[in-house]
């Protein structure tokens, strides 16, 4: 069975990996402006950059992580069952 990015491992669509996604690329979005408009004082603006990539988009990495856990789980208590 062919899986995409954004589905579960039974197949089905993935919302929360569609949302973690579009956290992501807006924190990065976000750090990219820090960058640019920071660029004077490129030290703090990395600072800055990286400070705010963490607290947006590590949160967001650690659900989908335990999401993908979950998930797997799932998957092998209900193929045990049949």
């Amino acid at each position: 069975m062919k899986h995409g990015f954004f589905d579960s491992v039974t197949g089905n669509k993935s919302s929360s990996r569609l949302i973690g996604f579009i956290v992501i690329i807006a924190s990065l979005i976000f750090v990219q402006e820090i960058l640019w408009f920071g660029r004077e004082d490129i030290i703090q603006a990395a600072i800055s950059g990286g400070t705010i990539f963490l607290t947006i988009a590590a949160p967001a990495m650690a659900f989908l992580f335990a999401q993908k856990k979950n998930e797997i789980k799932t998957e092998e208590k209900s193929s045990q069952k049949q």
